[in-house]
């Protein structure tokens, strides 16, 4: 059915009504960036599918990272944008404010490396990095004018250095000169107090205040009591003027000094904007990851290469051990709906769960398009709606004075209007809020009409009309939720292809209620729905046997994995064992053949031809079963060509490299004067690459363009920049080679190599531990690292 084109956006109301609002509050709790918290809480559903699988990617590789129990944290960067947006127009920041964006730089770029160390495991979030961008000369020339403390230092500029030196020696003269003035008067009871203090940046006397003519100078404060004076000498007066002359031409240099750090800021404003950029977003990416995995989901899932929980059209909505992340304890909740069926009626008593169905599929929805993972299992499925419209609980506008049915009748014209075959549809107690015969006319209606248009929708009702009408349905399931009889209590488990009852006469008669009344409101029950309740019984009973054949079956497949697992690493050892048997023969024969030719170069300088005669001929029995075990080990591994593999042509006696496999019996063999296309059955592996076939990895394939690096590197003796680089490269390839053990030699010298390389291990994304070498392989000298295992 044709309906209107309208865009439509996922309203506000619509994302509350879910829930979901709660969940970005959470999840803005995890970042440390202000306007991020803000993004976070303002975040919708993504429109395209390369946008969710992007957003997927990112946060998939967070999580990756901070499973690694690496630490990594981000800091607020609204001021040091401000700071650089002043900057960039040549407006005065202060040394603390040129230190903090100095700091952020070589705060951001430690994140970078820790992200590009962790590159094979997390690629798509090392791609936001920009590599062109490089700030390390800005942060090095504030680092040799600002101090650790975010102050000029005092030696910044020659200039600087000689002014205060000047400064200093000023300021000593002038000391020296009170102290004389302190001496001198001691008796005469004019000193207050025996120091020298600065007031108004002048070196002054502490002078009783009815003494204050008893020695001449300038008066330039008085104290709180009234009782003192501070008064600088006249002797001193010059050498302060001095002193304040020296001072003027130290700001002066001091402002020189900020005007050019904030020029070079300028310049680079543009590339300091790209930092900040990339720290936001990764702020915002790994609060999603942070918030995830602080969730502690039994199990959760993104879409990624091994799950595809998005898809891109709209095939089939399918849940699998889904939970409501708000609520604990939750039981999974598992539907599925796929064409041609497009529907699902949820009946069954109140509280018994229906709504809480509802508003885990429409919330776990938003989740899985907005790239947020979701507490389900593997193999769910989520479409990429356009749109999702929900009526769920009462949302009685008090303001419209609308009554509860008219509010659930406006939200379902939504639907009505705009729906489409890429549509999600919940709609909670359709038909409720009015009289029941006719609620339930509506109900059956409104389902009807909904159902032509093939978008996904999931309802929940009481009415029995409702039941009957999906019981002939080809493109509605019957559901309803479990209760237990027993107990009277709701198991909130979802029964899929059963109605549910409401289970009214069996409560109130376990309750207490009178028989006669029980029985005759039995009487008044048609015969046509004794059957049907019967029939529900019956198929809920058979349902139920075959949950619990299904979950029996589940646990057989486990059981077969575990054995399938065990003989598999027996065949290996035995695999093994075998190759190890051969190995040992053809270095036997080898060994003997290296007797006997030696034995025979003796013999034909002794001339002895009887013996030598008897010799040559065990020395060409030897060396045919030689050939027949070589034989039987390129037999065994005839059909384990690889590319560069070096093989013996037998139809045209000649050697060549592997270049190409173009099928099961066609190889293209390199030789030494062409290229030809041979059958699989002319080759044979050279006696060069035996050894190396038979000793080949199952399962394990090398991509990489390096050279596999061994299990140890010296560094002892390097620079350390060239030392660490050195390291770092080596790390990755050994992981990448599959070496879990491995040794870094950097030597004892003064142990500042070695503090350096182990404060890089501690944050290393691919480092399971580390520790000192034993003394046989090198002790304090050397550090033994033991990798994750990343293929």
């Amino acid at each position: 059915m044709k309906q209107k084109n309208q865009k439509i956006n996922f309203s506000d109301d619509l994302l509350k009504s879910l829930e979901f609002d709660q969940i970005l509050v959470k999840i803005a709790d995890f970042t440390n960036i202000e306007n991020n918290k803000i993004t976070i809480k303002n975040t919708k559903p993504l429109t395209t599918f390369k946008q969710i699988e992007r957003k997927h990617q990112l946060v998939n590789d967070a999580i990756n990272i901070a499973n690694k129990k690496t630490k990594i944290s981000f800091i607020e960067t609204g001021i040091i944008k401000n700071d650089v947006s002043h900057a960039s127009k040549q407006k005065m920041l202060s040394s603390l404010e040129i230190f903090q964006i100095a700091e952020f730089i070589k705060f951001h770029e430690k994140i970078a490396k820790i992200i590009h160390q962790a590159k094979y495991i997390s690629p798509s979030i090392n791609s936001l990095l920009n590599k062109s961008v490089n700030l390390k000369n800005l942060t090095k020339k504030i680092d040799q004018y600002l101090d650790s403390k975010g102050q000029i230092k005092p030696d910044a500029t020659n200039a600087l250095k000689f002014l205060n030196k000047q400064l200093d020696n000023i300021g000593h003269e002038i000391k020296d000169k009170l102290e004389i003035i302190i001496t001198n008067n001691l008796k005469n009871n004019v000193i207050q107090e025996n120091i020298i203090t600065l007031r108004n940046d002048r070196f002054c006397l502490s002078i009783k205040a009815n003494e204050k003519n008893a020695i001449p100078g300038i008066i330039h404060s008085t104290s709180d009591s009234g009782q003192t004076v501070f008064l600088e000498p006249i002797q001193t007066i010059n050498l302060g003027n001095e002193r304040q002359e020296v001072y003027l031409e130290i700001k002066k240099e001091l402002d020189k000094i900020l005007k050019m750090l904030v020029n070079d800021i300028g310049v680079e404003s543009q590339s300091i904007n790209t930092k900040i950029k990339e720290h936001n977003k990764l702020d915002e990416i790994f609060a999603i990851a942070f918030y995830t995995l602080k969730c502690n989901y039994t199990e959760f899932i993104t879409h990624n290469i091994e799950n595809t929980l998005i898809e891109e059209e709209n095939y089939s909505l399918k849940l699998i051990d889904a939970c409501h992340p708000l609520i604990d304890k939750v039981i999974p909740l598992n539907l599925d709906i796929i064409s041609p069926i497009n529907a699902i009626a949820i009946t069954g008593p109140n509280t018994g769960g229906k709504t809480v169905a509802l508003k885990t599929t429409g919330l776990l929805t938003i989740m899985a398009l907005s790239g947020i993972p979701i507490p389900a299992r593997k193999g769910t499925k989520i479409p990429l709606y356009n749109a999702i419209f929900c009526d769920i609980g009462d949302e009685q506008s008090i303001e419209q004075s609308l009554s509860t049915f008219s509010a659930h009748i406006k939200s379902i014209i939504k639907a009505i209007n705009y729906g489409n075959n890429n549509s999600l549809i919940l709609l909670d107690e359709l038909g409720a809020g009015t009289d029941p015969d006719e609620g339930a006319r509506l109900a059956v209606a409104i389902l009807d009409y909904l159902v032509n248009y093939k978008a996904h929708i999931i309802i929940s009702t009481h009415h029995s009309e409702v039941k009957k009408y999906v019981a002939n349905s080809q493109t509605i399931l019957n559901a309803s939720m479990e209760f237990n009889l027993k107990k009277l209590v709701p198991t909130f488990k979802i029964n899929i292809g059963v109605p549910g009852n409401s289970n009214a006469l069996l409560i109130a008669k376990k309750i207490g209620l009178s028989n006669k009344i029980i029985k005759k409101a039995r009487s008044l029950i048609s015969k046509e729905e004794i059957v049907y309740a019967k029939a529900t019984k019956q198929l809920s009973n058979q349902l139920r046997m075959i949950d619990s054949q299904k979950t029996q079956i589940v646990q057989l497949k486990l059981k077969l994995k575990k054995t399938i697992s065990i003989l598999q690493n027996d065949f290996n050892k035995i695999n093994k064992t075998y190759e190890k048997n051969h190995l040992n023969k053809l270095n036997l024969v080898n060994n003997h053949l290296k007797k006997i030719e030696a034995s025979i170069a003796k013999l034909q300088i002794d001339q002895d031809k009887k013996q030598l005669d008897m010799l040559q001929n065990k020395f060409n029995q030897q060396k045919k079963l030689l050939s027949s075990i070589e034989q039987e080990i390129t037999d065994q591994h005839s059909d384990n060509f690889s590319l560069g593999d070096e093989v013996y042509i037998k139809s045209i006696k000649t050697y060549g490299k592997i270049k190409n496999i173009h099928s099961s019996n066609n190889i293209e063999i390199e030789t030494d004067q062409s290229r030809i296309i041979v059958k699989i059955d002319d080759i044979k592996l050279s006696r060069r690459n035996i050894k190396l076939a038979m000793n080949k990895k199952q399962n394990t394939f090398n991509i990489s363009p390096v050279s596999d690096p061994g299990n140890e590197i010296e560094i002892r003796g390097k620079p350390i920049d060239i030392a660490i680089e050195q390291a770092e490269k080596f790390i990755d390839h050994a992981a990448r080679f599959g070496h879990r053990r491995a040794m870094i030699i950097h030597g004892k010298g003064s142990g500042k190599l070695k503090k350096t390389i182990r404060e890089i291990l501690d944050k290393h994304p691919l480092i399971e531990k580390y520790e000192n070498a034993s003394f046989s392989e090198g002790g304090a000298g050397v550090t033994i690292i033991y990798l994750e295992h990343i293929n």
